[in-house]
């Protein structure tokens, strides 16, 4: 038969398997890799593509090219003229080696086709060859349709039925017929299918609109709470700004406040220092003299012969600030004079305390408001910053140094070494005014140290009071 037994058209009869009695022996397995079958594939689809063969087509299906889909159109002057058939053709990796698996995909009513679409030819069995390809079974099938094997059927109703070509004709219209039954039902089926998927979508869309109404509302929402945040901070804010004003306000008039105090209670004692000395009378009832402070020094001198002034007064000069009181006398022979010592001399009104000085730290200019100030001391407040004054304290010579913007003080009493070693000095502090809480601890304690150590001891008092002065 033209089927089995070779090609159709131009390939000649002898060159298929069927064409000699005997049997071919089987084909030697052998393994290629999946590069060789996918090149040869593509080459046998080239080739397909450019010969043009009528009523046969294949294309791979989608992107996996081992799977193909091919078509078959009736030969003429058979009962299958006009009917096009789809077929499945699967290679496997051992292609060309091994023959593809082809079944029919449409309702084919052929001895040589079941119903499940497999087909009974052999050449994709036993007589299979490499030299084959997809053009060659192709062409195969469409023969096989036109000239079955009678002889060895898969379907045996159409078998005994070949004979009669109105039977055929019949049972093929039949075919035909649950053909496009199954159509329609498959179209049905899939239109009831796209019908739900399309309430779903609808549905879907639906809960989708829904939702983004929700969330949009929600925004709206989160932006109105955000406006009314911001709102609630900018109050906030304004209340703390509000509140920090007047706390810095109320700072600032307490700071006033207290420099006021300050300055009052600085007057008080000037006032205090430069009141009016009175007379009392102390325990055994004798009347005393007593100057404006209650730290003075007292000192009797007598009267210069030839001189014709009411008041004389020698001037003790202590420190550049300090005040001097003259106090009048009208007797000849003694006169009082009364200087305001340092406010760390805590003496009795009944000792007389004697500091000598130089002469150059002396005056004369009776009636001046302010003492003229010694060259020498002078020279050491502007050396260090700090006032400084002068007491006898024990017996020892005493300078007291003292910083009025900050209020601190301190004294230096000369310890002279009875054992030829360098002099010492005994540093005692009376008060740290200001600067409290930020000297170090050294200058709280009571310290002794030699006279070669006196510039580092002033250079690290001027560490301290620099960055106030």
């Amino acid at each position: 038969m033209a089927a089995v037994n070779g090609y159709q058209g131009n390939t000649p009869a002898e060159t298929t398997p069927a064409a000699t009695g005997s049997k071919q022996p089987a084909p030697t397995t052998k393994t290629v890799d999946s590069q060789s079958v996918l090149k040869r594939l593509q080459s046998e689809l080239m080739g397909l593509m450019m010969g043009g063969d009528p009523g046969i087509s294949a294309f791979p299906e989608e992107d996996n090219i081992f799977c193909w889909k091919g078509t078959i159109t009736g030969s003429k002057e058979t009962v299958f003229e006009g009917t096009e058939y789809r077929l499945s053709l699967a290679f496997s990796n051992d292609y060309p080696f091994k023959p593809p698996k082809v079944k029919f995909e449409t309702c084919c009513f052929h001895p040589n086709v079941d119903l499940y679409g497999n087909i009974c030819l052999d050449i994709l069995q036993d007589k299979w060859s490499s030299a084959y390809d997809v053009r060659t079974i192709l062409l195969s099938i469409q023969s096989l349709l036109g000239e079955p094997n009678i002889s060895s059927p898969l379907n045996n109703q159409a078998a005994q039925l070949w004979s009669n070509q109105e039977v055929q004709l019949e049972m093929e219209a039949l075919y035909a017929k649950l053909y496009d039954k199954y159509t329609a039902l498959k179209t049905r089926k899939f239109s009831e299918l796209n019908e739900v998927s399309r309430e779903q979508e609808e549905k879907f869309l639906n809960c989708v609109r829904a939702s983004e109404t929700l969330i949009e509302h929600l925004r709206s929402e989160n932006q109105d709470l955000k406006v009314t945040l911001d709102t609630l901070r900018d109050e906030i804010t304004e209340i703390r700004s509000t509140r920090d004003k007047g706390l810095l306000e109320s700072q600032k008039r307490l700071a006033e406040e207290e420099r006021k105090n300050k300055a009052l209670s600085e007057q008080v004692k000037e006032l205090i220092s430069e009141g009016v000395p009175h007379n009392y009378k102390d325990h055994s009832g004798t009347k005393r003299k007593t100057p404006e402070s209650p730290q003075v020094t007292t000192r009797s001198m007598r009267k210069r012969m030839g001189q014709s002034e009411d008041n004389m007064v020698e001037t003790d000069t202590v420190s550049p600030t300090r005040r001097l009181r003259i106090h009048s006398s009208e007797q000849t022979e003694d006169m009082v004079e009364t200087d305001v010592a340092s406010p760390h001399i805590q003496k009795s009104t009944t000792e007389t305390l004697l500091v000598p000085q130089p002469q150059c730290c002396k005056t004369t200019d009776v009636g001046s408001s302010k003492s003229a100030g010694c060259p020498f001391q002078a020279l050491g407040e502007h050396l260090i910053g700090m006032k400084l004054s002068t007491s006898d304290e024990g017996g020892r010579a005493c300078i007291v140094a003292s910083h009025p913007s900050s209020g601190l003080s301190f004294t230096l009493t000369w310890l002279n070494s009875s054992t030829g070693e360098e002099d010492e000095l005994l540093y005692k502090v009376e008060s740290l005014g200001t600067f409290e809480r930020v000297v170090p601890e050294w200058m709280r304690d009571v310290i002794k140290f030699g006279t070669s150590m006196i510039p580092v001891f002033f250079q690290r008092v001027s560490r301290v009071i620099k960055p106030l002065s």
